[in-house]
């Protein structure tokens, strides 16, 4: 494993899973909210957003997190492992607001110059995103033949993951 995309919902676990998995097996994580977002929650234009993108794909090794689905058949190719995190929206949901309450206002908790803050339109994105999105993602992995794909449903076929991965 030498390129490893994880997606899923916002509060999924992404984050999390990338850096335990960077640090375990020395690969660089790349969040594409970095990429995405600009400084005071302004979008990146999207041609310099998927020129970043693709340049990163490029590198030799990494792991690569993000919800970013418009950009996910651009990023699948260069993939030799998927991990999809299709956590209970319920879960993801208390996630969002658990990491709001621990840092309320904290700048950079997931992208540079942004403040970590809560807005109905991502509580929103995060409760619709299974109804909206799922069967998207799950046409898109099941055309994708050339690498490992692992879908993750709960919490504990998430720890036996890294557990195998990290072992």
């Amino acid at each position: 494993m030498k390129r490893i995309l994880i997606i899923g919902c916002g509060g999924s676990g992404k984050t999390t899973l990338a850096r335990r998995l960077g640090d375990a097996l020395n690969l660089p994580v790349i969040h594409l909210d970095h990429f995405y977002w600009l400084p005071g929650h302004t979008r990146r234009p999207a041609d310099q957003f998927i020129k970043l993108m693709v340049d990163a794909c490029k590198q030799e090794r990494w792991i690569m997190e993000g919800a970013n689905l418009r950009t996910l058949e651009l990023r699948l190719p260069y993939a030799d492992t998927i991990i999809y995190l299709d956590i209970p929206r319920w879960r993801c949901l208390a996630r969002i607001i658990m990491r709001f309450l621990q840092a309320p206002g904290k700048e950079g908790v997931f992208a540079p110059g942004c403040r970590n803050i809560l807005t109905r339109e991502f509580v929103s994105w995060v409760w619709h995103w299974r109804t909206r999105y799922h069967a998207f993602v799950l046409e898109k992995l099941a055309a994708t033949g050339h690498a490992r794909v692992v879908i993750v449903k709960t919490q504990e076929q998430l720890t036996s993951l890294i557990e195998t991965l990290t072992s």
